[in-house]
């Protein structure tokens, strides 16, 4: 996995990009869960991809973890994943974990 730096996105939060091309499951999707895990709220995480299965595994990872996610083709079968978290999406997720 190739990650690259973070980049600013024009709400004020950051965009990080992973490479997990060449990557099969469960590589592709552990690489995905790890990067989301170092994601603060309100950022962005861009996962290019050239592994079939992804385009269904990473956007289901995603939801389970509070996120929505979009996806653009490129050539070559390659397509990348983008994935945003916000705080408000954290906060409802913890708040509902604590309700009685």
């Amino acid at each position: 996995m190739r990650m690259s730096n973070r980049r600013q996105l024009r709400g004020g939060g950051a965009l990080i990009k992973i490479d997990i091309r060449g990557q099969v499951c469960p590589n592709a999707t552990g690489a995905v869960f790890a990067a989301m895990h170092r994601l603060p709220g309100c950022e962005a995480l861009e996962v290019t991809s050239d592994y079939p299965p992804a385009r269904t595994t990473i956007p289901m990872l995603a939801h389970q973890l509070g996120a929505t996610c979009a996806i653009r083709e490129l050539e070559g079968g390659q397509f990348i994943v983008v994935i945003r978290r916000s705080d408000t999406t954290e906060q409802a997720t913890s708040q509902e974990d604590h309700h009685d």
